[in-house]
């Protein structure tokens, strides 16, 4: 791997962390080597080393479930497709309920995930405690068992994308700080570094808690901010063996593992303890922050509800790391509606390393082929629309809309329709009116775009008459395919 920072990329993708090493294996995979990864430090330094290494499979929705699956069926192979270890291993997992509410909602995901191939089981708190012997079960209401979940070592899974990613011919430049984002005409033109700059015609972002700092360089808004996240390591406790499986108590906020013969415990209290308001560190790689007995103690107590060995087992140490959150709990992943060619790949929400390889797939081939594969509503910019820096409303027309963009909730809740003439929109850069073009292309369109170009109209007519400074969100969603300013030349 040369050192040198090339002048010219196709792709530069920047954050050493699993989501962008991810990126850049899928691209290689996917017949792209004229990529460029760039990470301001070293490869898994901001958030990615500490994490817990779940490998979690069952979600809250379908597009997340398979993620999760492809995730854990990646990080199988990968130690053997690349020959650098990972440390992944399936001694499965208990998902807890205490609750006959909390047990319908597992009975629903478990029946979801069996239709994607994904090992669930229903069982009783007895089976429950036979599988995990340190456990109470007499408040339980039921369990499910899933036999396939993981667990890997976050550091070595990272290592074994990025050794991935440069056996398919990508260049990653570690200690290479990104400066600044061009931009030219709306869309990507390049990158700014430490070290020099790169013209590019795509920019991934997967900066993890720097990724709101990095969308802003480029007139992008990434809400996402970090938050405390702790766990304990105890020291070896009778009972525990490396086969124990993997246990969340979604009850008790607690999730726990096996680690070195003791157990690990961590968990997402209530109350989350924001951190990095002022910033986060220039200097900020492989750190901790202080420990906080007092906002841990919910997560030791409901521990101790239901391990009750942990309460006299001596803690080895007390881990607490930042991890980035978003508003809603929903992935960024897709390309901002601010800048075309702009990506996203972050806000994880503490689960990226289960997360990490699947939303890599999904944003190496919505890149290559122009658009998603995966159904978007799930984590695509939805999440976005609250925090725009500029409301856009598309600049010629007719307006054409796609089910693969977000869906609207707007004049109308229908998916979005294409207009008749195949020609995608443009977003400005300032707010303003359709052209009387629009409105003419759109009379002659269907029935459904007709009536809501006039409710579009409409709507943005009522915004000027208000002094308003923009349309509504709803409607600053106008949207083109995604990625269809993207050029798509054979493999590089």
């Amino acid at each position: 791997m040369s050192d040198a920072v090339p002048g010219q990329a196709r792709v530069v993708v920047i954050g050493g962390g699993i989501a962008g090493c991810s990126v850049a294996y899928h691209l290689a995979k996917l017949g792209w080597r004229d990529v460029v990864l760039l990470e301001r430090r070293e490869l898994s330094c901001g958030t990615t080393w500490h994490a817990a290494g779940l490998v979690g499979q069952l979600r809250a929705t379908h597009n997340l479930t398979r993620l999760a699956k492809y995730g854990a069926d990646l990080y199988e192979r990968l130690e053997a497709e690349t020959g650098q270890a990972t440390g992944f291993r399936r001694p499965g997992s208990l998902s807890l309920a205490r609750t006959t509410e909390r047990m319908h909602e597992l009975a629903r995901l478990a029946s979801m995930a069996r239709c994607f191939d994904v090992d669930a089981e229903v069982i009783t708190p007895a089976e429950a405690g036979r599988r995990w012997p340190l456990l109470r079960t007499d408040d339980l209401a039921g369990a499910v068992w899933l036999p396939r979940d993981g667990r890997t070592n976050p550091i070595d899974t990272t290592l074994a994308l990025a050794k991935g990613a440069r056996q398919g011919g990508v260049t990653i430049l570690e200690n290479t700080a990104v400066t600044a984002i061009r931009t030219r005409g709306g869309a990507v033109a390049g990158v700014g570094t430490s070290r020099g700059d790169i013209a590019c015609e795509v920019v991934v972002n997967c900066a993890g808690m720097w990724a709101r700092d990095l969308g802003a360089m480029a007139g992008v808004a990434v809400p996402l901010h970090a938050s405390e996240h702790f766990y304990i390591v105890t020291e070896p406790m009778d009972g525990v063996t490396a086969d124990l499986p993997v246990l969340r108590d979604p009850d008790g906020h607690i999730y726990v593992r096996e680690e070195v013969g003791g157990l690990l415990m961590g968990g997402f209290e209530p109350v989350a303890k924001p951190w990095g308001m002022e910033g986060i560190p220039a200097d900020f790689a492989f750190s901790l922050l202080p420990e906080d007995w007092d906002h841990f103690q919910v997560l030791m107590e409901q521990a101790i509800v239901r391990i009750p060995a942990i309460e006299s087992a001596p803690v080895r140490s007390h881990v607490n790391g930042p991890e980035s959150f978003t508003p809603d709990g929903r992935y960024h992943l897709g390309e901002a509606p601010e800048c075309r060619n702009f990506f996203v790949a972050a806000g994880f929400n503490s689960i990226g390393i289960a997360s990490g390889a699947g939303a890599g797939k999904a944003v190496a081939e919505w890149i290559v082929g122009g658009e998603p594969r995966w159904t978007s509503g799930t984590w695509t910019s939805a999440a976005w629309r609250h925090f725009r820096r500029i409301p856009r409303t598309c600049e010629r027309a007719p307006w054409r809309w796609s089910a693969a963009c977000t869906p609207c909730t707007g004049p109308s809740s229908r998916p979005r329709r294409r207009a008749a003439c195949g020609r995608a929109c443009s977003m400005t850069g300032s707010p303003r009116a359709a052209p009387a073009s629009a409105k003419s292309s759109a009379g002659s369109a269907r029935t459904g775009t007709r009536r809501r170009a006039r409710s579009l109209s409409i709507a943005i007519a009522g915004a000027a008459r208000t002094g308003s400074r923009g349309p509504p969100r709803s409607i600053a969603r106008c949207a083109r395919p995604w990625g269809s300013s993207i050029s798509r030349r054979s493999p590089s």
